[in-house]
């Protein structure tokens, strides 16, 4: 433990020791700004650092100023200061810290798939998806892979190549619901100069660029039918034709699709029965973010190291009735809503860490899209306090359903105890069916 009585040594200290919590007097220097200065630096050398305030009534202004900036707690300065309520503050300074640490190493990467396509998680869902993604990516199989709009069957793909014997030879993409049927064939098969008005140069197309590699073709169940007989046709003789030409050209190409729809009620009135077992000759299920609970905090932690490093920001942890909230949260838009919600709290977010208000408030806003053309006016907003309070009224009676009742359950699966959980139940006049 080291005693400073001179701000000038402050600095050299924090470089030269690495400290497990600071203590920082807010009169150590006449200037008030001084210590907020210094906090700065000491969250910028070490931003999981627990740092308690001391402040007199003169500062009190700046110690609530040093709590928006990341410190972790302060004391006033009121006669005598306990030393039994400074222990006990900076023992929960400690303790905050480590649950601080272990939560950030709860990510998990799977070393084993290619280096810029780590797949995060620890659920035995995501566990069994990577062994058959390990499995069949040495063979030349098709595979097809289903699952909800944002689950990650891109991630799965690019890991299925990456693994491949096709490594080092061309990954294509191609999104069939992205483009009309017109561009959607010269995409796939290409072109050559003069085939149709505008076409000013040849076309290689999807297929001939992928030739030795991989072709993805993402959402496969919104390819118009006439096109499905002719991408069955290239599947079958493994030849091209471009359009405008007369003569075929190899290809050799492995086949990845991917797809959010039930291919089987499609046949086969929208979906070829044919080219349905074509593809489908090994599927793969993506299972979606609520089958996988275990892997949500491992997402939200490596998103909100990538988004502070983006965004030059220091927002380093999740609160404990936060993560709980993200946990228990259904996730519709699955791993791709949880990426746009951590992107947006991190940028929006005022202190160091996240708070279950600033959760709950994103997770309850609506797209700037969903009052499109067509579609209902939304009423006049609710004042956020009504807003936040409907919002945790209905997740809570959510969570005491799933844990029928339980108080001591649902208050654990919540994240704060049972008496703080009796309290809003009172509050929001939450009763017992």
């Amino acid at each position: 433990m080291d005693t400073l009585s001179k701000p000038e040594e402050a600095p050299p200290a924090l470089q030269r020791r690495d400290y497990r919590c600071l203590l920082l007097d807010m009169e150590m220097n006449t200037q008030k700004e001084w210590g907020l200065e210094f906090l700065r630096q000491a969250l910028a050398a070490n931003p999981l650092l627990p740092v308690i305030i001391v402040s007199g009534a003169s500062t009190i202004a700046s110690a609530v100023q040093a709590l928006k900036l990341g410190a972790y707690d302060f004391i006033e300065k009121s006669g005598n200061i306990d030393p039994e309520k400074i222990a006990a503050t900076i023992h929960k300074a400690l303790e905050r810290q480590r649950l601080m640490l272990d939560r950030l190493e709860k990510e998990t990467l799977y070393e084993e798939l290619p280096q810029n396509d780590l797949i995060i998680g620890k659920s035995p869902a995501l566990q069994n998806l990577v062994n058959e993604v390990r499995k069949i990516a040495a063979t030349e199989a098709t595979v097809l892979i289903f699952g909800e709009s944002g689950a990650g069957k891109e991630l799965i793909a690019s890991a299925i190549h990456q693994n491949s014997n096709r490594r080092n030879q061309p990954y294509i993409t191609l999104n069939c619901a992205a483009l009309p049927h017109e561009l959607l064939e010269s995409e796939l098969f290409g072109y050559c100069k003069g085939a149709f008005t505008g076409a000013n140069h040849d076309r290689k197309g999807k297929f001939l660029a992928a030739n030795g590699g991989t072709l993805f073709l993402d959402e496969i169940g919104d390819l118009d039918i006439h096109l499905q007989a002719k991408l069955l046709r290239v599947l079958d003789d493994k030849k091209v034709m471009r359009l405008g030409e007369d003569f075929f050209q190899p290809v050799n190409v492995r086949i990845i699709a991917a797809t959010h729809r039930d291919l089987k009620k499609m046949l086969p009135d929208k979906f070829r029965e044919d080219l349905y077992h074509r593809l489908n000759v090994i599927s793969l299920y993506v299972p979606p973010l609520r089958e996988r609970r275990e892997d949500i905090l491992p997402l939200a932690y490596h998103f909100l190291k990538k988004f502070n490093k983006e965004n030059n920001r220091r927002v380093w942890t999740l609160h404990r009735q936060a993560e709980s909230v993200l946990v228990n949260y259904s996730w519709p838009g699955n791993v791709r809503e949880l990426k746009n919600v951590i992107e947006r709290l991190v940028v929006l977010s005022e202190g160091t860490e996240i708070k279950v208000e600033e959760v709950l408030k994103r997770l309850d806003e609506k797209p700037p899209f969903a009052a499109a053309a067509g579609a209902v006016p939304e009423k006049e907003p609710e004042p956020l306090r009504e807003a936040s309070a409907r919002f945790e009224r209905d997740y809570i009676i959510k969570t005491l359903n799933r844990f029928s009742w339980k108080i001591t359950e649902t208050a654990r699966a919540l994240g704060i105890d049972r008496t703080n959980l009796f309290r809003k139940m009172r509050d929001l006049e939450i009763h017992r069916p």
